[in-house]
């Protein structure tokens, strides 16, 4: 964008100028792109914080930010409720749990509703929903849910609502007008793919996704495995795994299974509580953090103008980082809790501004980065934070978390420990074996067919302890956690972004938009769809940020490779 802006500059002032004058014609346009990119920055910040506001200087800004701001209500207004005369909060997962069988079971009692499916008893309950009982409210109240609660009932039923409610109105007329209010851009996928600056995106994508597909196989095969444990045969013991078993509500970060898998775990969202941090806490320790690296602090400004909590019901609350391009003047917009989640995420969003500062004295045109390189500096730094060293000197872990070892083990935990590696060699070997001898055939195949090169872990698995201890130390436990956070957000981005690039260039019929995303869901994520839904429900903006983002979702590909 800046390579645009300038070369137009060139072109108009160039007759003004000597070319014995070109500094002064560099100034000049240094200026012009600093003052542009500072009135855009305050109108991007002025809709993100008060959306719809009627004192937006730009027609155009206005109706992007009303449309932006009905989009999003969706999202976060989205509200359904079952009769109960019990206070209920989300907070309490078991109450909640208790509440939706209550309604199930009554529902199913019923003579209409003995013969649908979950999809038509889910529309059903939509459509005779009681608004006096227990209410799940926007995305966070349902992934919530998702994330917490590990009754099977109860994660199909929120699942399926969650789509009946928000499909709907996600139809193709809307997502066409917030296309065409993009700039104008006819296609906004290809403006997206020329923003990341990498030519031959979709290949280069192609081949990063490939390089990770078998560690992505192997984490489906253990997933699969330790969910048929828990849950038995609706989870197959080869082949693709229900949607709404992963732990959230698009199946793009699993870290909620940890405790499926770990014989023991580290609860971080605890250890936060019992310190009785604040939100301030959190983003001071994430400075401290930065600092440690001799890198500067959080400007004044900083402190003074980022937004930590919703001002209003309408402010847009996703993480974003802000350069205003004023000296000094970088902000954060993220209405945080005080969760592992929030702790991550005001990390990563810092990253973004010690990044800003760092080239804040680069001339204008020099002063941005595509959004994959970004993305890149937040994640990086956060492998350094959940190191084990890290969590202890915040007091998030004990001391004997963080000197656990293998070595010290009693007896029956080193034969423990002998089946735990005979069990990993086994994993790992008959992999590498089978995929030698295999000529490889894309997941779709691996993932639907009776392929014993993707099922080692059923295998051996099935040979030894029903809950074999393979993670012992504190390193483990926390890599396996990364990894269920990390790796499935690879084929999600890339699904999300090759299913939009069709979207744009009108590569899929309106009659197929489901078809074709849950065809790409299996052949990418190996994940299968939970049950049959309406073509007008678009499932693959069930997120909000696969809709209303305004930049590709692959950016978060590169860095996560």
């Amino acid at each position: 964008m800046n390579h645009v802006i300038s070369a137009l500059m060139l072109l108009n002032l160039c007759p003004a100028y000597p070319c014995q004058d070109v500094n002064n014609l560099f100034k000049y346009i240094n200026d012009e792109v600093l003052k542009f990119n500072s009135e855009a920055a305050d109108l991007a910040w002025e809709s993100s914080i008060n959306p719809g506001n009627p004192d937006l200087p730009h027609q155009a800004a206005k109706q992007l930010s009303n449309l932006y701001e009905e989009l999003q209500t969706t999202y976060t207004e989205t509200e359904f409720c079952i009769p109960s005369f019990e206070n209920i909060t989300t907070d309490n997962i078991k109450e909640v749990e208790s509440a939706i069988l209550k309604y199930l079971t009554a529902a199913n009692l019923r003579p209409e509703h003995q013969t649908v499916n979950f999809n038509s008893a889910a529309k059903l309950a939509v459509e005779n929903e009681d608004r006096k009982g227990f209410c799940l409210k926007g995305e966070d109240d349902f992934e919530k849910v998702m994330k917490f609660s590990k009754n099977e009932a109860v994660l199909k039923w929120v699942w399926a609502v969650w789509r009946v409610k928000v499909g709907p109105p996600m139809k193709d007329p809307i997502y066409k007008n917030y296309i065409y209010l993009i700039s104008g851009y006819q296609d906004i996928g290809s403006y997206w793919r020329d923003e990341l600056e990498i030519p031959h995106l979709r290949q280069v994508s192609r081949r990063l996704y490939d390089e990770i597909k078998p560690l992505y196989t192997l984490l489906h095969g253990v997933v699969r495995f330790y969910l048929r444990k828990h849950y038995g045969g609706i989870v197959s013991e080869r082949g693709a795994i229900p949607a709404h078993l992963l732990g959230n509500l698009w199946s793009l970060n699993w870290e909620a299974l940890a405790d499926l898998i770990l014989p023991k775990t580290i609860n971080l969202d605890e250890s936060i509580k019992k310190l009785n941090w604040t939100v301030l806490h959190m983003a001071k320790r994430a400075e401290d953090f930065y600092q440690s690296f001799g890198l500067p602090a959080m400007t004044d400004a900083f402190w003074r103008k980022s937004v930590f909590t919703k001002g209003n019901k309408n402010t847009r609350c996703h993480g974003a980082a802000a350069d205003m391009f004023k000296d000094g003047d970088f902000r954060l917009l993220y209405c945080s809790g005080t969760t592992k989640e929030d702790f991550y995420v005001l990390h990563h969003e810092m990253g973004h501004i010690q990044y800003y500062m760092a080239y804040e004295k680069q001339p204008a045109l020099f002063r941005q980065a595509n959004t994959a390189f970004h993305e890149s500096i937040g994640d990086a730094i956060m492998y350094g934070v959940m190191t084990p060293q890290h969590l202890h000197r915040l007091g998030l872990i004990s001391d004997s978390l963080l000197y656990i070892s293998n070595t010290n083990q009693d007896p029956k935990g080193s034969k423990e420990e002998t089946e735990s590696e005979n069990l990993n060699k086994e994993i790992y070997n008959g992999y590498n074996k089978r995929k030698e001898n295999e000529k490889y055939t894309g997941f779709e195949e691996e993932f639907n067919e009776v392929n014993e090169s993707q099922n080692v872990f059923n295998e051996a698995n099935y040979l030894n302890d029903p809950k074999p201890n393979i993670f012992e130390t504190t390193d483990d436990i926390l890599m396996l956690k990364q990894a269920l956070n990390k790796i499935p957000q690879i084929p999600f981005s890339l699904l999300i972004d090759e299913y939009r690039w069709k979207y744009f260039e009108g590569g899929i019929s309106s009659l197929d938009t489901n078809k074709v995303f849950w065809q790409m869901v299996m052949e990418l994520q190996g994940i299968s769809l939970v049950a049959s839904y309406s073509i007008n429900y678009l499932n693959a903006f069930a997120k909000q940020q696969c809709l209303v983002g305004e930049m590709s979702e692959i950016r978060y590909l590169t860095p996560s490779v």
